[in-house]
């Protein structure tokens, strides 16, 4: 476990040897994991690639098998044929692009022509009957255009995988070579062990699931466990639009709002079989939390996460679960994955995300650039921003940033890390901090997702699309921050300035305590808060998906920035957050978003140590 030194002035570079000689260890051993993260990805990527090199020969050879035969062409079997081959070839893992440029390129020119003569592929089989035979001709070539595209690659995508593992090997050896040639006394070998102990790196099993809509409430679900492992299927959303609004809100109300609900409203929610004895009962979140496990595992993907998770328990393991969605899929992200429940019925099993056994994070698969973790220049500099609109129910002043503060004393007192708050929360006094550099913000305040007039500067619920001041027609709903004005007023700041805000910072964590921060509607995710600050390059945002209480927020902070503190990756501090809410039902009401190639996030603190 870190401990404390005698302060000494912010930024100097003195450090105790023993403190020197373990902090140097230990972020040998984070080089040294991050090492065999790249070197089963390069591995992986060149199993992939060897196993499409005959996956793409047999859809050119059907391909022109159809250019030898037209007549063949207006035949609905002959295209799902070819449909059916080209779906058992997968896209490649997306962190893997991130690894090596050269190879990233090569990677997203393969994925990209897959993606076309999958949607060209689709389109045929739906159409050929009603196509004539030159047209059926020249969709043909452009399909073939892009197999022919994927076959060139494939090799040097081989290659290039090699060529990259024998580099990653190189430095694995030289890692481990410097980590034995550093001498550690007995005592500091007494240190690195219990150090290694307190921080919990315990072993985590990976578990991916990328989610994308077929038609209607059908989705495809396609999961990887490990570097080759690939698992599909397909599944019904167990919600309707209006259903999982109402789920949210009976979620967000609890049992004491029930009342104020309309009687459409309680018999939907009976039909739903979300209630005991006409009303919410103790089963509530594991009877919701069961239809989540049901969509996210169907089939074959269902039998590959029992027995990862059931492997994870046996070694006293954790599953980094990380769900995967487009960002126009905005249905898939409103729903509360956290929740997902294993078990034969209510009451029978479990909520592994409440326990730590399952680690969920959340990623947005879209065209912005990856980023690696960069680090940081010493001290740290921690952002708290709490305002206090006049106009906006009071909340409770201080002492969440209190909890922040004790959970992050060692550091603090160490000189490695400083704590700040601006003198008025505004949002232009954020943006002067920002020019002094910072690498967290917590923003402790009000959170609400509504539709913003543009002509008179209303702020309306997310349903009111008229307004009801000026008359003037309403934008897509969005994600606000209530700041204070000059005066002390309510200043809601939205997802597109907050972006402009940290759009060029070395921000590596924003913690947003606001009611409805990760909330999402409308035809983007980045429309919420939380994934718009993710569009800005943040490599880590939490943000909550409902309202929190603000005993509930004090006491999850405590936990998360504790194990920050003790050098633990974000998804291990959400998960020590949850921990201590085990006992309410608030626990999953965080949800963390990421950006970083690691899917289980930064170690927001990497650089303590470091000279």
């Amino acid at each position: 476990m870190y401990r404390a030194r005698p302060p000494h002035p912010v930024g100097s570079p003195a450090r105790l040897p023993q403190a020197k000689v373990y902090l140097v260890q230990y972020h040998r051993l984070i080089e040294l994991q991050e090492y065999q993260r790249k070197l089963a990805g390069y591995v992986g990527g060149y199993v992939q690639a060897r196993g499409h090199i005959d996956g793409c020969r047999k859809v050119r050879s059907k391909l022109e098998e159809g250019m030898r035969e037209p007549d063949r062409l207006s035949s609905y079997g002959y295209w799902e044929e070819v449909r059916e081959e080209l779906e058992g070839v997968p896209p490649f893992a997306a962190e893997l692009a991130t690894m090596e440029p050269g190879l990233g390129e090569k990677l997203h020119s393969f994925d990209t022509a897959l993606g076309g003569a999958k949607e060209q592929i689709r389109d045929l089989a739906r159409r050929c009957g009603r196509l004539e035979e030159e047209a059926l001709l020249a969709a043909l070539d452009s399909v073939l255009g892009f197999v022919n595209t994927m076959v060139d690659l494939l090799p040097s995508i081989v290659e290039e995988c090699k060529k990259q593992t024998d580099v990653v090997l190189g430095q694995i050896e030289a890692c481990i070579r410097h980590i034995f040639e550093q001498p550690l006394s007995a005592e500091e070998a007494r240190a690195t062990v219990k150090g290694a102990s307190r921080r919990g790196e315990q072993e985590r099993l990976r578990f991916r699931v990328q989610l994308g809509p077929l038609t209607g409430r059908t989705v495809w679900v396609r999961a990887s466990a490990g570097p080759v492992g690939e698992y599909r299927g397909k599944v019904e959303l167990p919600y309707t639009s209006a259903e999982l609004n109402l789920v949210l809100e009976l979620l967000e109300k609890g049992a004491r709002g029930f009342d104020s609900l309309a009687d459409a409203e309680r018999e939907a929610l009976q039909r739903l079989d979300l209630l005991e004895g006409g009303r919410p009962g103790p089963h509530l979140l594991s009877r919701i939390g069961g239809r989540v496990y049901q969509t996210l595992f169907p089939g074959g993907v269902g039998v590959a996460f029992k027995e990862v998770y059931n492997q994870a328990r046996r070694r006293k393991a954790a599953v980094a679960l990380q769900i995967r969605f487009d960002e126009d899929a905005v249905s898939l992200a409103r729903y509360p994955w956290e929740l997902l429940y294993v078990g034969q019925g209510a009451g029978q099993g479990s909520h592994p995300v409440a326990t730590g056994t399952v680690e969920i994070t959340r990623y947005i698969t879209y065209g912005g650039p990856k980023l690696e973790d960069e680090g940081g220049q010493l001290p740290y500099r921690l952002l708290f921003v709490a305002p206090r609109p006049s106009q906006l129910s009071p909340l409770p002043g201080g002492r969440e940033e209190s909890a922040v503060r004790d959970a992050l004393r060692p550091l603090i007192e160490a000189g490695y890390l400083v704590v700040e708050s601006p003198e008025r929360p505004t949002y232009q006094a954020l943006q002067d901090e920002l020019d002094r550099g910072c690498h967290v913000i917590h923003f402790d305040g009000h959170g609400v997702f509504g539709r913003w007039c543009r002509g008179c500067g209303e702020l309306h619920p997310a349903h009111v699309t008229v307004c009801s001041r000026c008359g003037m027609a309403l934008g897509e709903p969005c994600g606000y921050l209530a700041f204070e004005d000059e005066a002390g007023g309510v200043d809601y700041v939205g997802p597109e300035s907050m972006r402009n805000l940290l759009e060029r910072t070395h921000v590596r964590l924003v913690f947003l305590s606001a009611c409805e921060s990760a909330e999402v509607q409308g035809s983007s995710v980045f429309h919420g808060l939380g994934p718009g600050l993710i569009q800005a390059g943040i490599p880590a945002v939490v943000a909550m998906q409902i309202s929190l209480p603000a005993v509930s927020a004090r006491e999850f902070a405590r936990g998360f920035y504790t194990a920050l503190a003790e050098g633990e990756r974000v998804s291990c501090a959400v998960a020590r957050g949850r921990w201590r809410l085990s006992h309410s039902d608030y626990w999953f009401v965080p949800a963390l978003y990421l950006r970083s190639t690691d899917d289980r996030g930064p170690v927001i603190f990497a650089d303590v140590g470091k000279e």
